[in-house]
C-alpha cells in the first residue's frame, strides 16, 4: 500500500515537473521566435521627418506617355539630387525633347522654383540642387542648350544664373553656362535683327505688278 501510494506520488510529480516545463520553454521560445521571424521579415520604415541616410524616398507615379512626366519631374528634381537618384534623371533628360524644348523646360523651372529665401536652410538646399541638376545637365548634354534658343528666356536664365548664383563668374560651371547663354543670345538678336531688316515689297509695288500681268493677258 505503502509502495503504490509513493510510486504514484512520484508519477504525479513528475508530470507536474514535466508540464511546468513545457510551460515554461514554450512562454520563453515563442516570444523568442516571433521576435526573430519579425526582424528578418518586416522591412525598415522610414518616417519623413526620420529617414535612414540611404532611404530613398518613394518616386512619384510618373506619366511616361504624357507632357505632365516634364512637369511630374520638375517637382522631384531636389529630392532625386539628394537621394542621388541618377536613373530617374539620365531617363528625363532623354526623355524631355519628346514633350518639350529646352528653353521651355527652362522655363518651368525658373517659374517652379522661381525665388529662395537667404534665411532658410530648406530653400537654400533647394537651389543648390536645382543648380547642380542644371549644371549636370550643361555638362552631359551641352548642346541642348545651343538649338534654337528662345532669346526670351535665355535672357530670363541669364539672369536667373547670376541672380542666384553670385559667384558665377568665378565659378567654373556658372562661367562655362553663361558663356554659351550670352552667345546663344547673340545668335538669337542677330536672327532677330535679320528677319526685321528683310525686304519686304511694298503693296503698292505688289498692286502694279499685278495690274500690268493682267493687262499683258495670256501670251
Amino acid at each position: 500500500m505503502f509502495s503504490c501510494f509513493q510510486g504514484s506520488r512520484g508519477s504525479s510529480h513528475k508530470k507536474a515537473k514535466s508540464g511546468f516545463l513545457v510551460r515554461f520553454w514554450r512562454r520563453l521560445i515563442r516570444p523568442l521566435s516571433h521576435f526573430r521571424h519579425a526582424s528578418h521579415s518586416e522591412p525598415k520604415v522610414c518616417s519623413q521627418n526620420e529617414q535612414e541616410p540611404d532611404c530613398m524616398p518613394r518616386r512619384p507615379r510618373f506619366n511616361y506617355n504624357s507632357p505632365e512626366y516634364v512637369v511630374q519631374m520638375i517637382h522631384y528634381i531636389p529630392a532625386a539630387v539628394q537621394h542621388n537618384d541618377h536613373v530617374c534623371i539620365r531617363i528625363f533628360l532623354a526623355m524631355y525633347p519628346s514633350y518639350a524644348s529646352t528653353w521651355k523646360v527652362l522655363d518651368l523651372l525658373m517659374t517652379t522654383y522661381a525665388s529662395f529665401r537667404p534665411d532658410c536652410v530648406e530653400d537654400q538646399q533647394t537651389k543648390s540642387d536645382v543648380f547642380s541638376f542644371l549644371f549636370h545637365w550643361f555638362k552631359k548634354f551641352p548642346k541642348d542648350f545651343c538649338e534654337s534658343p528662345d532669346l526670351d528666356v535665355v535672357r530670363q536664365f541669364i539672369d536667373y544664373v547670376r541672380r542666384n548664383v553670385p559667384s558665377a563668374d568665378e565659378d567654373t560651371q556658372a562661367r562655362e553656362l553663361l558663356s554659351v547663354l550670352e552667345e546663344q543670345e547673340a545668335i538669337a538678336l542677330n536672327t532677330e535683327e535679320v528677319v526685321q531688316s528683310t525686304y519686304v515689297l511694298p503693296m503698292d509695288c505688289i498692286f502694279e505688278t499685278n495690274r500690268l500681268i493682267s493687262e499683258m493677258g495670256p501670251s
